[in-house]
């Protein structure tokens, strides 16, 4: 996969190539792509959009996500509000909220950690003290990237009209946890002394006349197993958990329903 770069775009002015990346993740036809072109062009108008793409050197923008600043009357806020009221946890919407609106990937670019940098990039950015978002319900990719970055299930799995998918909405304190450091060369197995027997030989007993060297300590080896990946999130949250003051999407993102 070639080297991709993140950097804020203006989402009208990439409006063919948002579609595109849009129609690729969800397998939508070129009715869906168009029935979508409409609200994405409304996303673009509202006030505080955050938007991140992902280019290739030659400049194909193969992922975004964008967002912005909750609005009480909004479309999506009507929906959830009533579920959210039913959990208990109708306060997540109370005062500065920042919602997680789009996140996508194309297919030939996704498990390669690509959505979860464009989510992290575009948090960043929010000057709110917590994010929402609704994602499909159940063992999905994309909810199991949110769960890994700390967002906690807000409600039961509902479904915002008869026939479509189940939905949850999902809520995360900002900011994010910083992400995990990279793997350094003490997190590697140790190397193999030299000085041990080959495989198959019975090693000779240790000379008791002998004091062990200074600080020779047995490390455990094997890789390191912090962290969380967006194929194995943690364990999940319940959904009534969480605080006004705790903080839609990925490798194949469901994004939200057609308003």
């Amino acid at each position: 996969m070639a080297r991709t770069r993140l950097r804020p775009f203006a989402v009208v002015d990439e409006l063919p190539s948002v579609l595109s990346v849009m129609a690729a993740a969800l397998r939508l036809g070129s009715a869906g792509a168009d029935q979508r072109a409409e609200i994405v062009r409304r996303h673009a108008a509202r006030p505080g959009l955050v938007a991140h793409g992902a280019f290739t050197p030659d400049g194909v923008l193969v992922g975004f996500c964008y967002g912005f600043p909750s609005q009480p009357h909004g479309w999506w806020e009507r929906q959830v509000a009533p579920r959210l009221a039913a959990a208990g946890t109708v306060h997540w919407l109370a005062g500065s909220v920042f919602e997680v609106t789009e996140l996508h990937v194309r297919p030939d670019h996704q498990r390669h950690g690509l959505g979860r940098a464009l989510l992290r990039t575009v948090l960043a950015s929010a000057a709110e003290p917590r994010a929402v978002l609704s994602t499909r319900a159940g063992d999905k990719p994309a909810r199991r990237l949110y769960l890994s970055l700390g967002f906690t299930d807000l409600t039961p799995p509902f479904r915002f009209t008869a026939g479509q998918p189940e939905y949850v909405v999902m809520g995360a304190r900002l900011p994010l946890a910083p992400a995990p450091a990279r793997e350094s060369a003490t997190d590697r197995p140790a190397a193999p002394d030299p000085r041990a027997a080959p495989p198959g030989r019975r090693p000779a007993p240790p000379d008791p006349r002998r004091a062990p060297p200074e600080g020779d300590l047995t490390r455990s080896g094997g890789w390191p197993t912090g962290g969380t990946t967006a194929r194995s999130g943690p364990a999940r949250a319940p959904y009534a958990a969480g605080s006004p003051g705790t903080p839609r999407a990925a490798r194949r993102a469901p994004g939200r329903p057609a308003r």
